[in-house]
C-alpha cells in the first residue's frame, strides 16, 4: 500500500521557474498540500517530457488515485483505492479514442516534424468528446509557429480515424476558438 511521505521533500531544491521540487533524476514534483477536504496530490513531471505521473491521497495519506497525464489530460489506465488502500476500480481513459495517443504523436512527428512528447513552449495537446456530435472524440493540437513566435497553428484530429479535420492559425493576442470555427464550417457545408 502506497502512502504519501512528506519527508521525501524536506531537503529537495525548488525549481525557480515552476516552484516545483527537483528530484535528482531531473524530474519535477508539484505538491498540492493537504487541506481539511482532501489529501496531498503529487504530480511528477518526467522532465523534459509532456508526461506526468499523478498521485492523489486520502486524508490519512493512503493512496486514493493514480494515473498518467499527457500535457494536462488523463491517459492510460487510472486506478482508485479506498482509504484502507484496497483496490476499488480501474478506468481506461483511452477507451473512447480508437486513434491512440501514440498514433497521434507519430502523425504529428511525420506531418509537422514536431515531437509532442517533448514539452516545448507554445505547443499543447488536449482531447475531448463533444456531446453535441454524439460524443465524438477529438484531439486538439496547438503548435508554436516556426516563423512567428506570437502565432499558433491549430490542428483538429478525429479521435476515431486520425483524420485531420480542420487546420487554422491565430495570434496569441486573439481570443480565438478554433473548434467553434470548425463547427461553423461543418454547419456551412451541411447547408450547401
Amino acid at each position: 500500500m502506497k502512502r504519501f511521505n512528506e519527508a521525501l521533500y524536506k531537503n529537495l531544491p525548488v525549481d525557480e521557474k515552476t516552484g516545483s521540487y527537483r528530484l535528482s533524476n531531473g524530474n519535477l514534483v508539484q505538491l498540492i498540500n493537504k487541506t481539511q477536504h482532501h489529501g496531498y496530490v503529487e504530480k511528477i513531471n518526467k522532465y523534459p517530457t509532456a508526461y506526468t505521473t499523478y498521485y492523489e491521497y486520502h486524508l490519512n495519506d493512503v493512496l486514493k488515485k493514480e494515473g498518467q497525464l499527457f500535457y494536462d489530460f488523463n491517459t492510460g489506465k487510472w486506478k482508485e483505492y479506498d482509504a484502507n488502500g484496497s483496490f476499488v476500480k480501474e478506468t481506461d481513459m483511452d477507451q473512447p479514442y480508437h486513434f491512440s495517443l501514440d498514433k497521434l504523436i507519430d502523425k504529428i512527428k511525420k506531418e509537422y516534424f514536431v515531437d509532442l512528447t517533448l514539452k516545448t513552449p507554445g505547443n499543447s495537446v488536449s482531447r475531448f468528446q463533444y456531446e453535441k456530435l454524439s460524443n465524438r472524440p477529438f484531439y486538439e493540437v496547438k503548435l508554436a509557429s516556426k516563423e512567428n513566435n506570437m502565432k499558433i497553428n491549430y490542428i483538429l484530429v478525429d479521435g476515431n480515424s486520425g483524420e485531420t479535420l480542420f487546420k487554422s492559425s491565430y495570434y496569441l493576442k486573439q481570443r480565438a476558438n478554433p473548434f467553434n470555427e470548425y463547427l461553423k464550417s461543418q454547419q456551412a457545408n451541411s447547408t450547401k
